[in-house]
């Protein structure tokens, strides 16, 4: 693996996408990919936007397959397919360069989300971890939630519902019930996305909950049982 990403692997939001099936060699000392196929070379392009690279190069090695076609492939997959690529990629440049027996790919990758955006994505399992996250999200009055998941069974029209429900059974929480805008990357009817929830309250999340903290106060002292006036006394 590229050396740098080892700091990423172990940070929560990393995301492994449906197509990082391919096997691919790094020359030692260097941050050069090797592919062999098409399948290393979308592992590859996908690696460096994973690290958020701004460029990387690429090598065949004894590769199989027309790396001419396969590069201009592998690039309109990883913007148009890969849930990250459609999330935060603006464009790909590549330049080939015909090098003894094998080809060198350098790629420039511009980015249209910045690094902080891209770190907020967190990896997600199931159905039921999302909706925790999306009830965490909600009562901590946060403004966005940005989830990697691998599900059909999340719709928008189920998270508006969820949203709907979580501050009708919960008026203790949550107050108001937000503004909900709801993104997919690539699509909801993909196998994996990029899911994107923001929230819009009338509000600044600090003054919403300083209302929260004053609301629990004034009930928990109206339901404190007055003292006799006997005990007082004494």
């Amino acid at each position: 693996m590229l050396s740098a990403c080892e700091a990423l692997f172990a940070r929560e939001y990393y995301i492994v996408s449906e197509y990082n099936a391919g096997y691919v060699e790094t020359i030692p000392d260097s941050e050069i990919q090797q592919v062999r196929d098409y399948t290393s070379l979308l592992s590859a392009v996908e690696n460096l936007v994973i690290a958020r690279e701004n460029s990387g190069t690429v090598r065949t090695l004894n590769y199989t397959g027309d790396i001419t076609e396969d590069v201009p492939k592998a690039i309109n997959t990883i913007i148009r397919q890969m849930p990250l690529g459609t999330y935060a990629v603006d464009y790909i440049r590549d330049d080939i360069h015909k090098l003894l027996s094998y080809y060198e790919i350098e790629f420039t990758i511009r980015y249209s989300r910045s690094a902080a955006e891209m770190e907020q994505i967190v990896r997600i399992p199931g159905v039921t971890e999302f909706y925790e996250a999306l009830s965490v999200s909600l009562t901590n009055f946060e403004y966005t939630m940005k989830a990697d998941i691998a599900s059909s069974r999340i719709t928008e029209e189920s998270i508006r519902n969820y949203v709907n429900n979580f501050v009708r059974r919960s008026p203790e929480i949550i107050q108001e019930t937000p503004e909900v805008t709801v993104e997919a990357y690539p699509n909801f009817s993909s196998p994996r996305k990029i899911i994107v929830i923001n929230f819009k309250y009338t509000a600044a999340r600090e003054v919403l909950l300083a209302r929260r903290m004053m609301s629990d106060w004034q009930e928990n002292a109206a339901a404190l049982i007055p003292l006799d006036e006997n005990i007082q006394s004494e």
